[in-house]
């Protein structure tokens, strides 16, 4: 049932090696787009390591709490009173610097206690109670 090819319909034979060449670009589009997909998966992979090392390290020591220049949250919150006096050694100074430099919760609570701090050393502050100032001579005996 082999048809004859009929110049008149618009069709003609192909030169001899153009099927071979569409089927080598298919395949070599089937190949750059298999490579793309791998590509992606090899990326999100990285990505998905990447962000569990991350956290791993954030979170170093099992608890859910910040973990910068090697100590926690906790432990600064425990040594800024000691470093505010003066009384931490150098390394504790040094990693808590660190930690505040990287942790905005932690530092926001240094810059408060050492707010407080200043605010104490000027004295107390008594203001009268209801416009009496007698309450102020009352209150700072008691104190």
């Amino acid at each position: 049932m082999a048809k004859d090819i009929n110049p008149s319909d618009g069709w003609s034979p192909c030169p001899k090696g153009t099927l071979t060449g569409l089927a080598a670009t298919l395949k070599r589009r089937e190949q750059i787009q298999r490579l793309q997909r791998i590509s992606s998966l090899v990326a999100l992979l990285l990505v998905a390591i990447a962000a569990g090392t991350w956290f791993s390290n954030r979170y170093s020591d099992g608890s859910m709490e910040s973990n910068y220049g090697g100590i926690t949250c906790s432990e600064v919150q425990k040594s800024l009173p000691e470093m505010m006096s003066g009384t931490a050694d150098e390394s504790l100074v040094t990693r808590i610097n660190a930690h505040l430099v990287r942790c905005p919760h932690c530092a926001e609570m240094a810059r408060r206690m050492k707010e407080h701090e200043v605010h104490a050393a000027a004295g107390p502050s008594i203001k009268p109670l209801n416009g009496d100032p007698r309450a102020v001579l009352l209150a700072a005996h008691v104190k």
